[in-house]
């Protein structure tokens, strides 16, 4: 379970857009360690550090919760790892947080949803 994540540094907000350390990103460059100094290192790196590109049908029971207005990580980011879960038969469930932003006020009572999640995938019980 988890809140606006990052999925794929090499298709950011649309496909191609590089995000390794550069571009809406150039601000965590650090982040990135050295490799994303040489623009011919950045594909391999982002590959290697996207979750997109490790999704299998054995990928954990994930949830996402994202702001569909979030300026730092495109909604983009969950909507396309949502659809690889699906193509790869993997359990994923979107929650789109309407109007809102790179987190909100109010989003510690999403902590529950994020309980829920984790009662009914590992200790397999249901509301």
């Amino acid at each position: 379970a988890c809140f606006f994540p990052p999925t794929d540094f090499l298709n950011w907000g649309e496909d191609g857009e590089d995000a390794v350390g550069v571009g809406r990103l150039i601000k965590f460059k650090p982040a990135f360690g050295p490799r994303a100094d040489a623009p011919e290192d950045r594909p391999s790196l982002g590959k290697e550090i996207s979750p997109i590109n490790f999704v299998t049908s054995n990928t954990a029971p994930t949830l996402i919760i994202h702001g569909d207005l979030d300026r730092l990580v495109p909604i983009q980011q969950a909507k396309i790892f949502e659809e690889r879960c699906r193509k790869e038969n993997a359990r994923c469930k979107l929650i789109v947080k309407e109007g809102k932003d790179h987190g909100w006020r109010d989003m510690d009572q999403d902590m529950a949803l994020c309980a829920d999640w984790f009662d009914e995938h590992l200790r397999a019980s249901k509301k």
